[in-house]
C-alpha cells in the first residue's frame, strides 16, 4: 500500500503574508468606491518596522494610500509598538499612474453580459465588448447575428419592438422583456444605454 505525507499551511489574520494582502485589498475597495471602472495593481510589504506600497492607480479617485495602509494595520490589531510593527510604522508609498502605453489595451477589454432566456432551460450567457453607443438593443443584435440566432424585430415610434429570438414569437401570452441590472427596461431596448459591467437580460416570460 502506497503512503504519502500531506501537509497544508494556515495563517492567522495578523500574518505578514495576510497584512500586504489586506492592505492591497483596501486600497482596491476604496479606488472602485470612488471609480467604479478604476484599474489597480498595487503590492505591499511589510518588514520590521516599516511599510512599503508600490504599482500603478488609474481612476477618477483620491485616495490616501498611507491613511488606507495604517487604517487596516490598526484594524488587524497592530496597535502596540513592543511588538516593533504597528499603525504608527513608517509608510513608504511609490504608487503612480498607469503607464499610458498599457492603459489603452485595458480599456478595449470593457464588456457588458447578455443573457437569453428561453425558460425552457439553462439560459444562454454572453460577454460582450461596449461602446459609448451600446444599447439593450445593440448588444442583443450584435450578439444573435454572431451566435446566428434568428431575430425578428419592427419598428414602431417609440423604438424598437423584439418580435421573437430563437424562433420563440412575442405574443399576449409570452413574450420578451428586457432588463438591465435586475430592473425592467422604462424605455425602448434601443433607447437603453448600457455601460461596461451591466447585466442585459432577455427574458421569455408573460406579460404583466
Amino acid at each position: 500500500m502506497s503512503t504519502y505525507t500531506f501537509t497544508s499551511e494556515s495563517v492567522s489574520a495578523g500574518h505578514p503574508d495576510k497584512i500586504c494582502d489586506q492592505i492591497s485589498d483596501a486600497i482596491v475597495d476604496e479606488v472602485l468606491k470612488q471609480d467604479k471602472y478604476g484599474r489597480v495593481a498595487v503590492e505591499t510589504l511589510v518588514t520590521y518596522n516599516r511599510v512599503v506600497m508600490a504599482g500603478e492607480v488609474s481612476a477618477r479617485a483620491k485616495v490616501d494610500y498611507d491613511k488606507v495602509a495604517r487604517r487596516e494595520i490598526k484594524r488587524l490589531g497592530y496597535t502596540n509598538g513592543i511588538l516593533n510593527f504597528s499603525y504608527r510604522s513608517p509608510v513608504d508609498v511609490y504608487i503612480h499612474t498607469q503607464s499610458p502605453e498599457i492603459a489603452p489595451t485595458k480599456t478595449i477589454l470593457q464588456s457588458a453580459m447578455l443573457v437569453i432566456d428561453y425558460s425552457d432551460g439553462e439560459p444562454a450567457t454572453f460577454s460582450i465588448e461596449t461602446s459609448d453607443k451600446s444599447t439593450a438593443f445593440s448588444l442583443l443584435k450584435n450578439t444573435t447575428e454572431k451566435e446566428n440566432i434568428p431575430l425578428e424585430t419592427q419598428q414602431y415610434d417609440f423604438g424598437v419592438f423584439v418580435k421573437s429570438i430563437g424562433g420563440k414569437e412575442s405574443s399576449a401570452d409570452m413574450a420578451w422583456i428586457y432588463y438591465v441590472n435586475g430592473e425592467s427596461g422604462t424605455v425602448a431596448a434601443d433607447q437603453m444605454k448600457v455601460n461596461p459591467g451591466d447585466t442585459v437580460e432577455w427574458r421569455y416570460i408573460k406579460p404583466q
